[in-house]
């Protein structure tokens, strides 16, 4: 196999390792459509890879044939070296060509090797072992599952039957237009995008939806269920291993109608792929900072240009990059003005805490509390931090507790006895004196977490069914989801698990513990982010029959975060935070680019970082207008041990960081650093 004829076919393949882009490989009779899934060798193991072009196709591109990315390595020099031969060609069917140009884009924009891509594409675990028992596979078109026809659940507003109207088109006509459908927290965006499932699914089309927090969708699967007639094929990294191989399966044969899944289930090649939706576009959680780094919203569009299908962004509070190429006139709007049945929108209430400083729970808050348990209905507390305090501090010398590993203060879990650090993972027991001083039992818990706001309910509200949820108390979360809905509990206290789109009928009274939290930060979306937090947690209390009412405790009653949830117009602080971005050169009129370098030692990582700067590639021709700030160190300079550097990089919204950076970076960092480019970051700590 390590000989090669000249009569031999050739094939380049985009091979799952994520150091490399296409390797050039022989097949023993006749060359493999484009897209088919090979298993290939590579060094001493064996791999995967998806056969991406043949000789015949190198100086004249066919129809099936994707784009290029400038990732993507040249194929070697065939009559001078020895080329390996494809193994077996996998039971799985072959990607389409749109599918592939999609991971040419996303290969070249994020700056990750094809390679790398395609591990995603192919995780391991659903072609290393075969299933036991295959199945038949089903044959394309002809002889997919066609879906029950959706059930009617209840009438839609003129709105929502518009709304569906333009999407559901949209579906049949089976051709590339970006939409952005918003409305109020409750207005039934929901049912009015179910509509344009339908009609994709009418057309022997399959949906893709993608959701932020995939283990707290079991509501969103129920009503799937209700509606549709059938459940949706699930997709994320915590199904088991078979779980995976089945939902893979499904996907790529075309037997899953519907595939709900993580940001990582944009990745799944779908065998006739008809239409994208991005719940809750605006969440942070579609971006993925670890390895691969990418927006999964902002790959779900280019995903969705390259198979020439609708792509439906959802939001109450849309992100401003959304509302920009809305008002550029790249998306289309569908906006549904208010909720069905004539439901009105909460009732806003700020409580100012200076009179109230020291008090958890403010008495406004308590007196809504009460009423609300007293009338049958629920109440919600939020507060957006995990354990119980997030400092512990000495109160004999003042010192804080850190991580050993981080920049970081260690966080106090009073139920299990624990320190935590919320960025490595260290943990310790509550040290019985302080580590600085020696001093015993001075040591106490600075600020506030959800377990002390849990704790301080259960003494204001001794008698109420109380329930906590954050990812740390949270085991069995579609049962404790499905007990709040059934109204078997009268107060919950949560963190942001709670503002993603979940719908609790009895809830009539929302409390946001910490108001000011995120309110004044470095980070230019940090307005933009603490708004859409407050707002999606607001518009959680009485989207059905129940009235809703919400209070936000602040010390800064008049910061404009607060004036505009207040005012129910935020229009005013969209333009104005859009007004300041486009002043100072920011997301979304301007391209920002980060490089990262870490290492154990901060003196390799300050050599590598002065190397860098001498060989920063000039500012002219087509690289003009590109700036390069830095390097410095991150605010968060200290994580899990590494020592990190970073260059923040910045040029005009119509300019490209890409090519600069590859002309500017060395293959691969020195063996002891790493080194991330992130494009369009979304954290700079």
């Amino acid at each position: 196999m390590g000989q090669t004829s000249h009569q031999q076919p050739r094939i380049t393949v985009a091979v799952r390792a994520p150091w490399t882009s296409l390797l050039t490989y022989t097949v023993p009779t006749a060359a493999p459509p484009l897209g088919t899934i090979v298993q290939v060798p590579l060094g001493k193991t064996q791999t995967v890879g998806i056969v991406w072009d043949t000789p015949a196709q190198k100086n004249a591109p066919q129809k099936d044939s994707p784009q290029k990315s400038p990732l993507q390595e040249s194929s070697p020099q065939e009559d001078k070296i020895n080329l390996r031969e494809i193994g077996a060609m996998l039971d799985i069917p072959p990607v389409s060509a749109g599918f592939r140009r999609f991971l040419a884009q996303a290969s070249d924009w994020t700056m990750t090797p094809l390679g790398g891509i395609i591990g995603a594409v192919l995780p391991r675990d659903v072609w290393a072992r075969p299933p036991k028992h295959p199945r038949q596979r089903k044959k394309p078109d002809d002889e997919a599952v066609i879906p029950p026809s959706p059930q009617a659940v209840h009438t839609l507003t003129p709105a929502q039957r518009a709304g569906v109207a333009t999407l559901a088109a949209a579906a049949r006509a089976k051709t590339y237009r970006a939409f952005a459908l918003t409305g109020a927290p409750g207005a039934g965006k929901t049912d009015v995008y179910f509509g344009a499932l339908a009609a994709c699914l009418a057309q022997g089309q399959q949906g893709l939806v993608l959701m932020p927090e995939i283990s707290l969708t079991s509501q969103w699967i129920d009503r799937f269920t209700a509606h549709f007639g059938f459940a949706p094929c699930v997709w994320h990294s915590s199904l088991t291993p078979a779980k995976r191989r089945e939902a893979f399966r499904a996907s790529t044969t075309g037997e899953a109608a519907v595939i709900i899944g993580a940001r990582s289930a944009l990745f799944l090649p779908l065998a006739r792929p008809g239409l994208i939706i991005v719940d809750e576009e605006h969440d942070s959680a579609y971006k993925q900072e670890d390895t691969m780094t990418y927006h999964a919203r902002d790959l779900a569009v280019a995903r969705a240009l390259g198979e020439n299908i609708p792509v439906i962004l959802t939001s109450a509070t849309p992100s401003i990059e959304t509302v920009v190429n809305l008002r550029q006139g790249r998306y289309h709007a569908v906006h549904l003005p208010s909720r069905p049945l004539g439901r009105a929108p909460p009732k806003l209430h700020i409580i100012d805490q200076r009179p109230h400083r020291g008090a958890i729970i403010s008495p406004p808050l308590r007196a809504a509390i009460d009423r609300a348990i007293g009338a049958g209905t629920q109440a919600l507390l939020f507060i957006n931090r995990r354990g119980y305090a997030p400092v512990t501090l000495c109160q004999a010398c003042g010192h804080r507790l850190e991580c050993q590993r981080c920049d970081a203060r260690l966080i106090h879990h009073k139920a299990e006895g624990q320190l935590r650090c919320h960025l490595c993972g260290y943990h310790c027991p509550l040290p019985l004196a302080c580590p600085s001083c020696g001093t015993s039992g001075d040591l106490i818990p600075y600020g506030l977490g959800v377990e002390r706001v849990a704790a301080a309910a259960r003494q204001m509200f001794p008698s109420a069914r109380l329930m906590a949820l954050s990812s740390d108390l949270l085991s069995a979360r579609n049962e404790t989801l499905k007990a709040i809905t059934d109204g078997q509990v009268d107060l919950i206290i949560g963190t942001q698990l709670l503002a993603k789109g979940h719908n609790f009928p009895l809830l009539a009274v929302v409390g946001i513990i910490d108001g000011d939290a995120g309110l004044d930060t470095a980070d230019f979306r940090g307005m933009e982010r603490a708004f859409q937090l407050l707002g999606q947690v607001a518009g959680r209390a009485g989207r059905n029959e129940t009235i809703g009412h919400a209070f936000v405790q602040t010390y800064q009653p008049d910061h404009p975060v607060i004036r505009a949830l207040v005012s129910d117009a935020p229009k005013a602080f969209i333009d104005q935070q859009i007004t300041e971005r486009e002043k100072a050169g920011l997301p979304p009129f301007a391209r920002l680019a980060t490089i990262t370098i870490a290492g154990r030692q901060e003196g390799p990582v300050r050599t590598f970082c002065e190397k860098l700067v001498r060989t920063k590639p000039a500012a002219k021709g087509m690289n003009k207008g590109i700036k390069v700030f830095g390097p410095a160190p991150t605010p968060r300079t200290r994580i899990g041990g590494w020592i990190r550097w970073r260059f923040l990089l910045q040029t005009a919204r119509q300019g490209r960081l890409q090519p600069y950076i590859r002309q500017w970076l060395p293959p691969r960092p020195p063996a002891q650093l790493r080194l991330r480019v992130d494009i369009d970051p979304y954290s700079f700590l």
